[in-house]
């Protein structure tokens, strides 16, 4: 069975709850066997947790962990100079490209409809200019 109240089990446990809601947590541990169950749950792994210990991390972690950021820094601001700005100019180019093949399609789908427009008012009908059927 799930509960909505299971997800405050951690912080009722750590004791992170303001009091008002631990004091409705712990009623509510009163009535719902399946929360009491997993606070018990919750408690013996962390006393099993517990129990480990900590493990210390070696002296020079820091110094080998600053290091390896350096060299990584180092390598990735003599790269992208170049490379990040030829990829950029690229992408520039490319959709330059792009773009001035649409706005040429625009401007000939434009230029016919206005030459469509412009000659339609231009046509004369035929007896007007002297040309007999």
């Amino acid at each position: 069975m799930r509960c909505d109240s299971a997800e405050l089990i951690g912080a009722y446990i750590d004791q992170e709850l303001a009091p008002e809601a631990r004091r409705e947590m712990a009623a509510h541990l009163e009535t719902c066997p399946a929360c009491v169950a997993l606070t018990g749950d919750i408690r013996h792994i962390s006393g099993k947790l517990a129990a480990l210990g900590r493990a210390l991390a070696p002296e020079d972690l820091e110094a080998r962990v600053r290091a390896r950021l350096a060299i990584a820094e180092a390598e990735t601001m003599d790269r992208p100079r170049l490379a990040v700005w030829g990829e950029r100019l690229q992408r520039g180019w490319i959709f330059a490209t792009s773009a001035m093949g649409h706005l040429s399609l625009v401007r000939e789908v434009a230029h016919l409809r206005f030459s469509a427009r412009f000659f339609a008012r231009l046509h004369f009908p035929a007896r007007r200019i002297g040309i007999k059927h």
